[in-house]
């Protein structure tokens, strides 16, 4: 039996964060010790109220420090040897744990499954956020990481390589995955590791390629240094190529068809398409945010201040 802590941050997803600690009352924990963390990032006192009563561990911040700063919270307390990392508005499969701790015998770090439950009458959006969502297999086999909805990482990973990046409220998952496979650590996807996500409407899917551009753009730029040049084509030919990309992907206009199957239609390429053309042209419009912003930090630094007349006194820019 193992020590187990699990992760759960939140901001002011109350009725989420219920779902997910009733989920995780009919846990199968198999003799396992686990402790149930709740990083409360700012929110309400009633996300602290709802903690305490399902008998959980609590951290919190006085105010919104971003979902990655509040898992590091939790790490600082957590007595676990390995940490399972779930979302507040995810239900975990009765086996979640016991499968994602057999997976994590073979390895250091271990992404599950995250399937999208869909309404009784979805949107097209929604439909699409079933088919596209969380490809987990592609994230660790292509871009060597897991997405921290359901993540499992044993606690000498941290150790070695340090926490979740917290300047990032986005992409944080692929930093530290990437540090992870650098590091030389074993990494697997474990399909029966399962948990449930509620399926994004259309204002949920803006969102969320808002938030995932910005950090993206924030990661290459500010974290990992790419010039700013290179992440400005790079953008710029995937804005291009989108498109003709999503035509690709329709059965019967390519020869052979790239994608078909699987329940994608048309309509969901053809929507997959105009995600990724929004998605190219934010990480453009952030990344030249990203240079005004620092063109103006830099010129403003080096303002000096005029001398005080009337006092006689004389203020120095540092």
């Amino acid at each position: 039996p193992m020590i187990v802590s699990i992760l759960i941050p939140v901001h002011d997803d109350i009725n989420g964060l219920r779902i997910t600690l009733e989920s995780l009352s009919s846990l199968d924990k198999n003799s396992h010790e686990v402790e149930i963390i709740v990083c409360n990032d700012g929110g309400l006192p009633t996300i602290s109220e709802l903690a305490i009563k399902f008998g959980c561990r609590l951290v919190e911040y006085t105010e919104n420090r971003g979902s990655y700063a509040a898992r590091n919270l939790g790490l600082q307390v957590a007595t676990g040897e390995v940490f399972a990392f779930v979302d507040a508005d995810e239900k975990v499969d009765a086996e979640w744990l016991n499968v994602g701790l057999e997976a994590l015998k073979n390895a250091d770090y271990v992404g599950g499954t995250i399937k999208i439950q869909l309404p009784p009458k979805p949107t097209a959006w929604e439909s699409y956020d079933h088919l596209a969502a969380f490809p987990v297999h592609y994230y660790l086999d292509r871009r060597h990481f897991a997405p921290t909805a359901n993540l499992f990482v044993r606690r000498e990973v941290f150790q070695r390589i340090g926490s979740f990046e917290e300047a990032l409220k986005s992409g944080g998952d692929c930093e530290f995955g990437v540090r992870v496979h650098k590091a030389g650590f074993k990494m697997l996807h474990c399909s029966g590791a399962v948990t449930y996500h509620p399926a994004r409407n259309f204002g949920e899917q803006v969102r969320k390629v808002c938030r995932v551009a910005q950090g993206a753009t924030e990661l290459e730029y500010l974290v990992w240094q790419r010039p700013a040049s290179f992440i400005l084509r790079q953008a710029s030919v995937s804005l291009l190529k989108a498109p003709l990309r999503a035509l690709a992907r329709i059965p019967g206009i390519a020869r052979p068809p790239v994608s078909g199957g699987n329940g994608w239609k048309a309509h969901h390429h053809l929507m997959w398409g105009v995600v990724k053309v929004i998605y190219h042209w934010l990480r453009i419009r952030y990344m030249l945010q990203l240079l005004v912003e620092r063109r103006v930090d830099s010129w403003t630094s080096g303002i000096k201040v005029l001398p005080d007349q009337s006092s006689g006194r004389h203020d120095r820019a540092s």
